[in-house]
């Protein structure tokens, strides 16, 4: 599943929103973390003037042995530092982590969002929403503020993944799985359903529509029931399904809030990550919005590699 957990920071409280996560995947998965910092090389043109240089003549090593020393403070805190490695390079932060995370085709990147917006402050242009665009690899997104970062402790008790009978959702279901059976989670699986309604509705209509409505509800549930049965299968024990009226985003948010310590596990669409839902779909709205963690599976190039729920991928 994870053969290395990615984590950058900048230096900022919030992006150590993220680091009590990475921790506590680092040991319950017994993976390597690796802490990643990039020097923006902007500040390096434009202190790399004549007038600069001669009063720094390294200042590039300066910066790196700056940097350095914070990461390697960030590691001391860490109870095993033996799992923790730090990389410092003069880079664009989101090209960095990147192309770091495609080195290792089994790594998964944990970042922090901002504050009480989620993705909303920096949705349209800034690093976390150039990695989400560019991810081939897992991505778990934690939404954090600046109080957050203090905190220490991470606990986990249930993971919701959202199902709408398609393979793309269903990409999510191995890793999903996997972190159930190992840490010995609840898995929950839902799904919402709802049909067009014509407003005003004649009498007849509203017969039509309620029995559309309860014809899907039955297609859901059944649906879920045969999920279930395979995920058994795989030895997770503890599972429960939500079958639930509504739209999509709105209803996986209601679900997360009312389930304490869980984390959403969704998948993107095909190659382009979530280059094809970033403005509008239900991956992005719930990603927005939620105030739990999000994993995001955006890799199917690796799917089969995940644990196998004997699925095709779309091709």
């Amino acid at each position: 599943m994870y053969e290395k957990i990615l984590l950058p920071l900048d230096g900022s409280t919030l992006s150590e929103s993220a680091w009590p996560y990475a921790q506590f995947l680092a040991r319950v998965l017994q993976r390597s973390v690796e802490l990643l910092h990039a020097i923006d090389p902007d500040i390096i043109t434009v202190r790399g003037h004549p007038r600069y240089v001669n009063a720094e003549p390294s200042l590039e090593e300066s910066l790196k042995e700056r940097q350095r020393q914070y990461l390697a403070h960030i590691e001391r805190l860490c109870p095993d530092p033996a799992l923790v490695s730090c990389t410092v390079e003069v880079a664009r932060a989101e090209e960095l982590i990147l192309a770091r995370a495609r080195t290792e085709p089994g790594t998964l990147i944990v970042m922090a969002t901002h504050g009480h917006s989620g993705l909303k402050r920096w949705l349209l242009g800034s690093i976390a929403e150039k990695v989400l665009q560019g991810a081939t690899t897992p991505l778990l997104l934690i939404r954090a503020s600046e109080e957050d970062g203090k905190n220490e402790g991470v606990s986990l008790h249930t993971l919701i993944v959202p199902l709408d009978g398609s393979s793309l959702a269903e990409r999510a279901l191995p890793y999903a799985v996997e972190l159930a059976r190992t840490l010995g989670l609840e898995l929950t699986l839902m799904r919402a359903f709802s049909l067009p309604t014509p407003i005003p509705l004649a009498d007849d209509q509203a017969e039509t529509v309620q029995a559309g409505q309860d014809q899907m509800g039955d297609e859901a549930r059944a649906y879920l029931a045969e999920k279930v049965e395979q995920v058994r299968s795989q030895g997770v024990q503890e599972i429960t399904t939500v079958a639930v009226e509504g739209q999509a985003a709105e209803s996986i948010l209601t679900v997360a809030r009312e389930k304490p310590h869980c984390w959403v596990v969704m998948g993107t669409h095909g190659r382009s990550g979530v280059r094809r839902w970033v403005l509008g779909s239900v991956t992005e709205r719930v990603t927005r919005h939620a105030t739990t963690p999000v994993l995001i599976i955006s890799n199917p190039q690796r799917f089969g590699e995940a644990g196998g729920m004997g699925m095709k991928e779309e091709q």
